[in-house]
């Protein structure tokens, strides 16, 4: 992006005025002057009739308010040409943003449920220079100029080459699969607290009451272990369901150089992304759909899945064979390959020592918590059972890594495979996305000739793609080229 002074071009357009809402809150330190006079003057009689009196100061600064916000908005134009996007905005200070159309990576509609009947929608814009957290410049649009936007995007006249519709279920299972308890959790508990804000204290006690009496109902476990059970399963349940809402229905369109993906029943999303700024592929799979043969497909493309609480999902859950042959019309230019070089023979111990080591401490840790709280032994106990659980899954997951990890480069595709807490990766990188190859070895890989492979590609995340004791000199000579042109970290 270049930034100067300058004059926008005669066709330069303005956001949508519902935007002035969204500049209001810029301003809203102006009404500190009547939130300050009212807590000054109200405590007596006299004081009110002062605050009445002084009306008019509280009036100029809502009008003030306001008049910022129109002048804001009013003086936020864009443009598009056939090489950039033009953005200039600023009230005092005026401030022109050019992003050059080559570089847009990813461009995001979004149409929230509220805003559907005013015809208004957002325009996110990412490079590959954008941020982790937000967009290089956002806008809200009219549906019509949105769509005037689109149309003039590389490859948009093209017919699409091939389009891939998710099935029901298989959003299902992703929501299921991917959903977050705490935030589910969190939802909940602000849904309960205003049913019972709405509905009155008595149902909200009645709800209460019928919930600890299902746990009391539960004589396997204790009723503590039980309630925090059911409220861990809600909150799933919940998150689940938001996800679903947010993914589905989900479908992706391969054009010539883009791929255009729509998702969402209550905020609609539709991702253009470039593919040639599509960083790697990503089919994961855990323990689960391990043993099903199930795989989901990400895609790692800077802009697409930045959005609050979505995924950067490709390929929903389906058959290892279903996902390859779908990928292949996608994604043809990242297309894993068979792995060649994998780890050391004898390197078992080293995939299942964290897993082990957190087995071997977690008795002595539970008895010493049962003698300092020995009325709470009972909890104690369950809860140290209940943490075994993610220990000996971690340990099968690494057991089956040991036996599948590895690496393979074919036809200016490296693929990797590893394991990264309780999910399997299967990464295809492009050889142009790698920004860095790093062999790292600890004193015993150093004693045998291994490596930690550390592989950084070019994104918005600087977290690397780490396999575990391969050869080292294999791994050199394998990765000679791409270790010759990558730039260090």
């Amino acid at each position: 992006m270049r930034k100067a002074d300058g004059i926008m071009p005669s066709d330069a357009k303005r956001q949508h005025p519902i935007v002035i809402l969204q500049y209001t809150y810029r301003y809203l330190f102006l009404l500190l002057v009547p939130l300050w006079r009212g807590l000054l003057h109200i405590r007596t009689p006299q004081g009110l009739y002062q605050w009445v009196r002084g009306t008019w100061i509280d009036l100029t600064a809502i009008v003030l308010l306001l008049t910022l916000s129109l002048l804001a908005w009013f003086r936020s134009t864009y443009a598009l040409t056939e090489q950039e996007f033009i953005l200039c905005r600023g009230l005092f200070w005026r401030r022109l943003t050019a992003v050059p159309r080559r570089h847009v990576a990813t461009l995001l509609v979004e149409q929230p449920f509220l805003l559907r009947p005013l015809q208004v929608v957002r325009l996110s814009i990412d490079t590959d220079a954008g941020g982790r957290r937000r967009a290089d410049f956002r806008l809200m649009l009219h549906v019509r100029h949105t769509a005037e936007i689109l149309e003039q995007q590389p490859d948009s006249t093209h017919l699409p080459r091939f389009v891939y519709r998710a099935k029901v279920y298989r959003m299902l299972l992703l929501s299921l699969l991917s959903s977050n308890s705490l935030s589910g959790i969190l939802l909940l508990a602000i849904t309960f607290q205003r049913a019972g804000y709405l509905l009155g204290q008595g149902f909200q006690n009645r709800l209460l009451g019928d919930i600890e009496a299902a746990a009391e109902s539960v004589k396997v476990i204790p009723r503590t272990a039980a309630l925090l059970a059911f409220i861990l399963i809600g909150g799933w349940s919940v998150a689940a369901i938001g996800n679903l809402l947010r993914h589905a229905p989900f479908r992706v369109i391969r054009c010539a150089g883009s791929l255009t993906i729509r998702m969402g029943a209550i905020t609609r999303r539709e991702y253009a992304c470039r593919l040639s700024a599509v960083s790697y592929v990503d089919m994961r799979q855990t323990l689960g759909s391990w043993l099903l043969r199930l795989r989901t497909v990400f895609i790692r493309c800077i802009g697409y899945g930045k959005a609050k609480n979505t995924l950067s999902v490709l390929i929903p859950f389906c058959r290892g064979s279903t996902a390859a042959d779908e990928l292949q019309r996608l994604v043809p230019e990242c297309r894993p390959s068979a792995i060649h070089l994998r780890p050391a023979p004898h390197s078992l111990f080293r995939y299942c020592l964290f897993p082990l080591l957190g087995m071997v401490l977690l008795y002595p840790l539970s008895l010493g918590a049962r003698a300092l709280l020995p009325d709470w032994g009972e909890l104690i106990g369950y809860l140290t059972f209940m943490a075994y659980m993610p220990c000996l899954w971690l340990l099968a997951v690494r057991v089956i890594d040991r036996y599948t990890a590895g690496v393979s480069r074919r036809k200016g595709v490296i693929t990797l495979r590893y394991a990264r807490l309780f999910t399997l990766h299967t990464v295809a990188v492009p050889e142009d996305k790698l920004v860095a190859l790093r062999f790292r070895q600890s004193p015993f890989q150093r004693r045998g000739g291994r490596c930690t492979l550390l592989v950084y590609t070019y994104h918005e995340s600087r977290q690397p793609h780490r396999v575990l004791n391969l050869p080292l000199e294999k791994a050199m000579e394998l990765l000679a080229f791409p270790l010759q042109n990558a730039k260090d970290v």
